[in-house]
């Protein structure tokens, strides 16, 4: 798929860049929120449109983006981000960076087990002193992650719990959180306040949901997951 033809498909041309909406920037405060400290330096490894690399900015901290999409990296240059092109472990620019938080949403699913090896290993070598990487996925132990990644032809890897521990063990670093995703909607919080409160209901409510299923019709099923993502959070 061409480069224009995929900004196109995940309709990032017809959205400012660098800039969250409300859904997203609520999104982003319950995921980083108590992972972050202030003045933290936070890398971004495929930032798409860069909704959260201007989350991370407007919330003051020093962020540095990569991309793959030369086009992508030519909007955050001009939105006055600190953006760089090609795949992070070659950059020179960045091969004597750390940082206190890596993340990678919808990224490792698009990379081979041996690109997947040499990324880990170069973030635990530019992770600083309790650092952290966070990853987004589809969840590969759940029916209800399928759509997610069979939706994109681009997407090279399917992750489950097991495989990221493995992938982590590898490569020297720990496993410490793999949980579902949470929902989110811009609709409910566009709302304010009313809206927000409604939202984390419904998340606390789908989290409810996903475990009766899974005890009522997989109950000898330890590893069956019902989340559509994942969320994996990793130290060196």
């Amino acid at each position: 798929m061409s480069t224009n033809n995929y900004i196109h498909w995940k309709q990032w041309d017809t959205k400012e860049f660098g800039l969250p909406d409300a859904g997203e920037s609520f999104y982003f405060d319950r995921l980083f929120k108590r992972m972050v400290k202030a003045d933290s330096h936070v890398l971004e490894i495929g930032f798409g449109n860069g909704e959260l690399l201007g989350y991370f900015k407007l919330s003051g901290h020093s962020v540095v983006g990569v991309e793959i999409q030369d086009e992508l990296t030519t909007k955050a240059a001009e939105k006055g981000f600190t953006a760089f092109s090609g795949l992070v472990w070659e950059i020179p620019e960045l091969q004597d960076k750390h940082f206190d938080l890596v993340v990678a949403c919808d990224v490792v699913e698009h990379l081979s087990y041996d690109d997947l090896t040499v990324m880990f290993r170069w973030v635990k070598g530019h992770l600083n002193p309790n650092g952290q990487m966070l990853l987004r996925f589809p969840e590969g132990a759940s029916p209800l992650g399928l759509p997610n990644y069979n939706g994109d032809f681009t997407h090279k890897t399917f992750f489950t719990k097991d495989k990221m521990h493995n992938l982590c063990i590898v490569n020297g670093l720990t496993l410490v959180r793999y949980s579902d995703d949470l929902i989110s909607s811009n609709k409910l919080c566009s709302f304010g306040v009313p809206g927000k409160f409604l939202l984390m209901v419904l998340q606390w409510y789908s989290w409810l949901l996903m475990r009766a299923v899974r005890i009522v019709f997989y109950p000898i099923e330890s590893k069956l997951k019902m989340g559509t993502n994942s969320i994996a959070v990793i130290r060196s």
